[in-house]
């Protein structure tokens, strides 16, 4: 009959199992954790190839850029977000998100078009709605 669990020989074991679990568990959150970079890494340079082949439709085609747009929010990715002052691995200096890299504008260059065009619909519209 063979009395497992009893005295200190019961706590070495104990101690030996945790520190083996705890082990195996930083070596399985480390492989994932690798995998998952790895992942990443491949997505965001798909990301970026879609990014650049399509450029010009994303540039010239609104319902093409909202679609892009809709893409990217499903993934949790913000194309108009600025990489110039978070910590995503950007080139100091650079600025501007990747996006306008990307796409060889910067993104001030897109919200003044738009602003522009928002001035020009409201003048347009002056007679009929105030402007608004």
């Amino acid at each position: 009959m063979s009395r497992k669990g009893v005295g200190l020989a019961a706590f070495d074991r104990s101690r030996l199992t945790s520190a083996q679990y705890a082990s195996h568990g930083s070596n399985l959150r480390s492989a994932n954790a690798q995998a998952l970079e790895t992942q990443l890494a491949v997505f965001r340079s798909l990301l970026q190839q879609f990014a650049q082949t399509h450029a010009k439709d994303i540039r010239s085609n609104p319902t093409f850029r909202a679609q892009f747009a809709r893409m990217c929010a499903a993934i949790g990715v913000d194309p108009l977000a600025s990489s110039s002052s978070s910590s995503s691995g950007g080139k100091a200096g650079e600025g501007g998100s990747i996006w306008a890299q990307l796409l060889g504008r910067s993104v001030n260059d897109f919200y003044f078009e738009l602003a522009v065009r928002v001035v020009e619909v409201c003048g347009e519209t002056r007679g009929e709605n105030g402007g608004v």
